[in-house]
């Protein structure tokens, strides 16, 4: 067998076990995320399906309420998990000072995105969502921050302790909440209020 045989043998043998290996890694990942792609695909199709004509409704709750507050959403006994926001520090350089790198900088911390530090146990809460703000009950403490605080939130399929839930994410600065629930007129709430209402 001369060089050029032995080096196209060679050539194949790789490629062959390149195949079984990338092939034996899809079927890994199917295996280990077969739940996440079934919760994922049946929380998207829910949220594709959201009323366009959702309207707030209002709760009548234990607490008395301040007389332009009116509470819009109410639910108990949900698993909460508290992730605190921890951007990185940035190395100080002799390059801060310099104009021509403002553009360099500005690019840099916006994708230095923050996250996943360290979770809290899972608080199990009631929630209360008014027109101006969202108040969490636990056993032991209540956690509450202005509507205007929040940054993002969204519907999301995610990992706690090895385990796949839907829920709804809300990003504040320096925390995010994850909440357990895949009752989509949570989210719809949120959304209706932020966007001003029923008006």
């Amino acid at each position: 067998m001369g060089y050029k045989e032995k080096m196209l043998v060679i050539i194949i043998i790789i490629w062959i076990f390149a195949l079984l290996i990338t092939g034996s890694l899809a079927i890994i990942y199917k295996v280990r995320h077969k739940n996440y792609l079934s919760l994922n695909k049946e929380y998207t199709q829910i949220l594709k399906n959201v009323d366009p004509d959702f309207t707030l409704k209002t709760y009548d709750v234990k607490y008395e309420m301040p007389k332009d507050e009116e509470c819009y959403y109410f639910a108990s006994n949900i698993p909460l998990y508290v992730y605190p926001i921890i951007k990185k520090q940035k190395k100080k350089s002799i390059n801060d000072a310099n104009p021509k790198f403002e553009f360099y900088r500005s690019l840099k911390n916006n994708f230095s995105l923050i996250y996943i530090k360290h979770k809290k146990s899972c608080l199990v809460t009631s929630i209360f969502v008014t027109n101006n703000r969202v108040l969490f009950e636990t056993p032991n403490e209540f956690i509450q921050f202005p509507i205007t605080k929040i940054k993002n939130i969204y519907g999301a399929t995610y990992n706690i302790d090895k385990t796949w839930y839907n829920g709804i994410e809300i990003v504040l600065e320096k925390v995010r909440y994850r909440i357990n629930i895949s009752d989509i007129e949570l989210l719809t709430t949120f959304k209706k209020i932020i966007e001003g209402g029923n008006n």
